[in-house]
């Protein structure tokens, strides 16, 4: 598809929008896009665009146009949540009479590629859905490359990537990413590295809590001979040996606070002298760290300059965790089956798999892989059961999530709740906290209506009853006998 029609005003065929909005503004939708798409479809509910992206699923829109505040319920957040578990590829695009952070926030983390303000403005309508119609399908070569590093085709992965690309030629700019641990953070800082002008340079990759407090200093800016009663000869420390290549300096949270004011101004300075040294030393490597931490709270309470950190976080990255980007976790696994398998055919049976669906994988991608691996050393053929999973391990690391010790977000809602009354609010809400708890336990029974039940201790009616109020599709919950 030839998407720079739609920027140019010629109709181009098949492309279809979905728009859910007031009555009122439909006509000035025709008027800005009706030159520019093939066929536009209204509604005017939460219900109706459920309704519709429900359908969606055999005969797919190429975007969808969604009114933060359409009439609920479901409200905008659920028809989001809805189109990231059901239609993850589909380009969303927010409007919303008022735009601030906290909606932004919920309405990205949901799949939202762009907001627009009302009342519209026809250029930058059409020029917005040009970009979110052709970002999935025109990816660029950069991005493709990273792929090949990178396994994740998730919308929430490929967004990773998207930022990651933007930044590769810019070796002056200096990225922070952040996520959990275990989620894939160094594999993106080497493959902004391997794709840059510096490819052929060197690659430093530094553990900052592994360093020792006392030698931090050392080990960063090197040290001269008789520096202190150990050094017995000159070191070069990890800011010399990157030279004009790549200095990785993952959890740099944890940075001893003594030795944080002289990395700020090597990087303010480009330059810096090594302990006790008296020639100052070129510092040309790009600079990127990584941290599993929320840096603002450390900024806060006094552990971290804050100085130092906008310093090295002129672009941030957020690298999602697994159980948010749940549509990479089967291309993950079959991959890194391959890798461990050592030749042998092996695949997962159908209830191993059904055990890996519904686990929140609290370790992320670094979990999975162990578990891949434990499975490859104990099947005894090329099926993998799920008595080869760690299931005693995995019940553990679920059972404390459960228990409050995890790091995810909990539950949000829309802020025109808190204008209704109180029964009406507190049925929203329990919807919402349905649709939350039910999709999960589905996923986990592999939409089996009658395990399901049992899990929840409801009987089968009510769970499927609740299952549809909250705005689950049926194809999650099936009669399976």
């Amino acid at each position: 598809m030839n998407i720079s029609a739609i920027n140019e005003g010629d109709k181009e065929p098949n492309v279809v929008v979905l728009v859910a909005d007031c009555q009122r503004d439909q006509r000035r939708y025709e008027e800005i896009l009706s030159a520019s798409v093939d066929e536009l479809r209204f509604c005017v509910s939460g219900q109706q665009a459920l309704d519709m992206l429900r359908n969606a699923e055999a005969e797919r829109p190429d975007a969808a146009i969604i009114w933060w505040d359409i009439p609920g319920p479901p409200f905008a957040l659920h028809l989001l949540g809805y189109c990231r578990e059901n239609l993850p590829q589909l380009p969303l695009v927010v409007v919303a009479d008022a735009l601030d952070p906290g909606m932004g926030v919920r309405a990205v983390k949901l799949g939202a590629r762009d907001f627009l303000q009302k009342p519209l403005d026809a250029e930058r309508l059409r020029t917005t859905l040009m970009r979110v119609l052709g970002a999935d399908r025109e990816p660029s070569a950069v991005v493709a490359e990273l792929q090949g590093s990178l396994i994740g085709r998730s919308p929430e992965f490929l967004r990773v990537l998207r930022y990651a690309a933007k930044v590769i030629p810019r070796v002056d700019i200096r990225v922070l990413l952040i996520g959990e641990s275990g989620t894939g953070k160094e594999l993106v800082a080497h493959g902004i590295h391997v794709l840059g002008p510096g490819k052929d340079c060197p690659w430093v990759a530094v553990n900052v809590n592994e360093i020792p407090e006392a030698l931090a200093e050392s080990q960063l800016f090197g040290h001269e001979k008789g520096a202190f009663t150990d050094a017995k000869e000159a070191h070069a420390g990890y800011l010399e040996q990157a030279g004009n290549g790549t200095l990785f300096l993952d959890e740099i949270g944890d940075l001893p606070l003594a030795v944080q004011g002289k990395l700020l101004r090597a990087i303010q300075e480009r330059r810096f002298r090594k302990l006790k040294g008296q020639r100052e030393i070129p510092f040309e490597a790009r600079l990127i760290c990584a941290t599993n931490k929320n840096m603002e709270e450390a900024v806060r309470a006094k552990r971290f300059r804050g100085d130092l950190y906008h310093r090295i976080a002129e672009v941030t990255v957020r690298i999602p965790p697994l159980r948010a980007r749940r549509n990479d976790v089967r291309v993950l696994m079959n991959h890194l089956l391959r890798v461990h398998a050592g030749g042998r055919p092996l695949r997962f049976t159908r209830e191993a798999l059904t055990f890996l669906d519904g686990y929140h994988f609290p370790g992320n991608v670094r979990e999975l892989e162990n578990i891949v691996r434990h499975a490859v050393i104990h099947a005894e053929d090329e099926l993998i059961l799920p008595v080869h999973l760690p299931l005693e391990e995995m019940a553990e690391r679920d059972d404390s999530q459960v228990h409050g010790t995890s790091h995810e977000e909990g539950c949000s809602f829309p802020a025109q709740w808190k204008k209704l009354p109180y029964g009406e609010a507190r049925e929203l809400a329990v919807r919402a906290f349905d649709g939350w708890a039910l999709g999960a336990i589905l996923r986990r029974t592999g939409g089996n209506i009658s395990r399901a039940a049992g899990v929840a201790g409801l009987d089968r009616k009510t769970l499927r009853n609740r299952a549809r109020s909250a705005g689950l599709s049926d194809t999650e919950a099936e009669e399976q006998v």
